[in-house]
């Protein structure tokens, strides 16, 4: 009996040992679980800074009467979207910046101006008299007849940005914060 009794002993000490350190640290678990955090997607809106910046570009074309107003509801919502994961569990999150949100935010804000460009082209066509439609597909027909490219090519031609680069908005938001969230 008597290494049987030794090998009962030390699996009963063994037992009590971690059945207590699990039951003190069960608070601890406990805490662990209300406190962990989950990933999610955080948005940034880059509708005003796209459309201060377009209705600077189409204020250098004469007759112009678009307001900062109208280009911004040409622009629509244009938001990108940032991941937030969380890193550990006091609600610190690593932000990463969507690259597939950045081309689309990018893509809206072009196809805005474009709205913008085209509606400066059709106000001035219906204030010179023009007694046609006049619509967007009218400016896209008078580029092609008149310079042999779209109203796309031009306004890429143009370079005019809209919102900041990738670059820049990675080095702006791809870092460690406190979760803002929870």
């Amino acid at each position: 009996m008597g290494k049987k009794s030794k090998k009962k002993k030390l699996l009963l000490s063994i037992a009590i040992t971690v059945t207590s350190g699990m039951l003190l640290a069960g608070g601890g678990f406990v805490a662990y679980q209300k406190l962990t955090f989950q990933p999610y997607v955080k948005t940034v809106s880059l509708s005003e800074e796209a459309a201060a910046k377009a209705l600077i570009w189409l204020s250098d074309i004469e007759g112009n009467i678009l307001s900062y107003e109208d280009v911004h509801e040409l622009m629509g919502t244009i938001e990108l979207q940032i991941d937030m994961i969380p890193t550990d569990t006091r609600g610190v999150y690593a932000q990463t910046l969507d690259e597939d949100s950045y081309d689309s935010c990018q893509a809206m804000a072009e196809e805005g101006l474009r709205k913008a460009f085209c509606q400066v082209v059709i106000d001035e066509l219906l204030a010179e008299g023009y007694q046609g439609t006049a619509d967007y597909n009218t400016v896209e027909e008078l580029m092609q007849e008149t310079y042999g490219i779209s109203v796309e090519e031009y306004l890429g031609g143009c370079k005019v940005e809209l919102i900041p680069s990738f670059e820049s908005l990675d080095k702006k938001y791809s870092k460690e914060v406190t979760d803002e969230k929870n």
